[in-house]
């Protein structure tokens, strides 16, 4: 499981569209498609690991949009990239491959998630350069230049399934 981290440098700040997670005054994870939010409902209901990123992010500056990206290659079923900062929060994007199965889908939200915590933590990041610095120095390269992963993001998509599987 690779994650993207470099995407075109987007500055925008995306408007708090379809939040999704526990209530708080500004839900820090979101959904920009709602296609995805069945998915995150599922994966917030059936994961208490989930549950737990959700709120520690809610309790960051951080904020977390979920989108479906068709143009991601068919290896790549998930990536998080650098969308901006601005007054007090960072964001971030996850683009999750559409092709994806239900259960490959719920494995990278938690994958990512942990990811965005994992940013969380690391209050330098506030770049796409300072993010490719972060995961050059925590991380394990990925398939191509602009790709890197953790072990932590591996085993919480493998404990995300579990989790889930025993639910449902």
């Amino acid at each position: 499981m690779t994650t993207l981290l470099a995407v075109p440098l987007l500055a925008l700040l995306l408007p708090p569209t379809n939040a999704v997670g526990r209530a708080s005054h500004v839900p820090h994870v979101r959904v920009r498609h709602a296609g995805v939010a069945p998915y995150l409902r599922d994966a917030i209901d059936g994961s208490a690991a989930i549950r737990r990123m959700v709120a520690i992010l809610d309790a960051s500056d951080v904020i977390v949009y979920f989108e479906l990206q068709p143009a991601l290659p068919l290896t790549l079923r998930a990536g998080v990239s650098f969308a901006g900062a601005g007054g007090r929060f960072r964001y971030l994007r996850v683009a999750l491959n559409p092709g994806n199965t239900r259960g490959e889908t719920l494995a990278m939200i938690g994958h990512e998630l942990q990811h965005a915590v994992e940013i969380a933590a690391a209050p330098e990041v506030r770049s796409t350069a300072a993010l490719r610095r972060f995961y050059k120095r925590i991380g394990m390269a990925g398939g191509t230049a602009e790709t890197w992963d953790t072990q932590a993001a591996r085993e919480m998509g493998r404990r995300v399934t579990r989790e889930i599987e025993r639910k449902y």
